[in-house]
């Protein structure tokens, strides 16, 4: 943990805040942005002046958004946990410049309000290609995802997946044998993580960087699974779905990637799926063509069409 001033514990405390809604996050940004308040004033000032700022917070949509709320974060237990985050830990709240711009950008007032990261920080912006699928993958799937990414990597893109078994500990593998870089994005938080043997071999310190929007003493879910898939997406010049299983995608740590894939579609980012000529479709992949995912049959056509869209 580097940075211990007052205005990233404000931001540490933001993360406590009991019913805080993207609705009420966006008026506090907004107030920040426009310099009306900073972040720690939010925490200091007088319940007078807090309902100055804030006239809403406490009424209809915001009822469970009060003082006390933020008052209740001024806890030595809440101080301790932001004084002892592990030495490797980035603390990346939202005004961090290394904060993912693609994220903010993409997601505005849904982006976090801020981050964990371990590795190597510089990555966090660079030009990232997710490379995503399930955990169960066969010969040819894994074969496909090795070209993919060393096609990437040679092409200067960052490859970005999740930190999971099947598709996407080949991706960050394939990705790091051929000298490149990754970047995963966490459902859980850093207290229950490990980074995998396949990547610890090939100097992750220097060539990966994970991120977690989760407090580090939380653990995954199928609701944080949902909520990385977004931000896997908005992190990504494009989505590369590899195989998605309708089913067993629902019940495992791949669940989310159709959900990426969808949701990518809707922010007009690119989904890029084999094409029958070189893997069987999945019940996944078959529903993301359907709404919208392109068929490649080569890695060069999905470089050549993000040279194309720049």
């Amino acid at each position: 943990m580097k940075q211990h001033s007052a205005e990233y514990l404000a931001w540490y405390k933001f993360l406590y805040v009991q019913g805080l809604t993207t609705a009420a996050r966006k008026l506090i940004y907004q107030a920040i942005c426009e310099k009306k308040i900073t972040i720690e004033e939010l925490f200091i000032i007088s319940e007078f002046e807090f309902y100055e700022f804030f006239p809403d917070f406490g009424k209809g949509e915001f009822q469970d958004l009060k003082y006390q709320n933020f008052q209740a974060t001024h806890t030595k237990e809440i101080q301790k946990r932001f004084e002892y985050l592990w030495e490797d830990t980035f603390f990346i709240p939202l005004n961090h410049p290394c904060y993912p711009q693609r994220i903010k950008q993409r997601l505005k007032a849904d982006a976090p309000p801020a981050f964990f990261g371990r590795g190597h920080l510089p990555l966090v912006n660079n030009f990232n290609i997710a490379v995503l699928g399930s955990d169960e993958a066969s010969p040819e799937e894994i074969k496909l995802t090795w070209r993919l990414c060393t096609h990437f990597v040679r092409c200067g893109y960052n490859v970005l997946s999740n930190h999971s078994w099947g598709i996407s500990e080949h991706a960050h593998k394939s990705a790091l044998i051929a000298d490149g870089t990754t970047t995963s994005i966490l459902a859980g938080g850093f207290y229950d993580f490990w980074v995998r043997k396949g990547i610890q071999v090939h100097g992750y310190e220097i060539n990966s960087f994970f991120l977690s929007a989760v407090l580090p003493e939380e653990i995954s879910s199928i609701e944080k699974y949902e909520e990385r898939a977004k931000l896997l997406a908005a992190w990504s010049e494009a989505v590369v779905i590899v195989k998605s299983n309708f089913f067993k995608d629902q019940k495992t740590d791949a669940h989310g990637n159709i959900a990426a894939a969808l949701f990518a579609l809707e922010n007009k980012i690119p989904v890029f799926l084999p094409s029958k000529k070189i893997l069987n479709r999945s019940s996944g992949n078959l529903e993301i063509s359907h709404a919208g995912g392109i068929d490649f049959n080569h890695p060069k056509e999905i470089t050549s069409f993000l040279q194309r869209q720049h």
